[in-house]
């Protein structure tokens, strides 16, 4: 009977070793996972801004070309057609940039 009592130990012990290496494999992998997921977002979010300073400084430049080579008579025709066909936005815009002005007036 002793034999039997010991064999059950011994394979308990066994099994108890088998589940600790398997927990351990189990954490290493997740850590594994989610350091690599942790690594794809990041890179996503760098290409992200990346993506979006491109597109800013882009913007920026066309806006400078278009002050640049045209002149004040030209850049008032635009928005005078720009708030016929879009009246709502204009109106919308013209707000906003009134409320500004008065800002930056009463600061002073």
């Amino acid at each position: 009977m002793a034999g039997i009592g010991e064999q059950t130990a011994d394979d308990f012990g066994r099994t108890a070793a088998n589940v600790k290496d398997n927990v351990k494999d189990t954490v290493s992998d997740v850590k594994n996972r989610v350091s690599d997921a942790v690594s794809d977002i990041s890179q996503s979010a760098t290409d992200n801004a990346r993506r979006l300073a491109r597109q800013t400084a882009a913007s920026v430049e066309r806006s400078a070309d278009y002050f640049r080579n045209n002149g004040v008579q030209q850049i008032a025709e635009d928005l005078k057609d720009y708030a016929k066909a879009n009246p709502t936005q204009a109106l919308v815009g013209a707000a906003v940039v009134g409320f500004c002005i008065g800002r930056m007036m009463s600061r002073d």
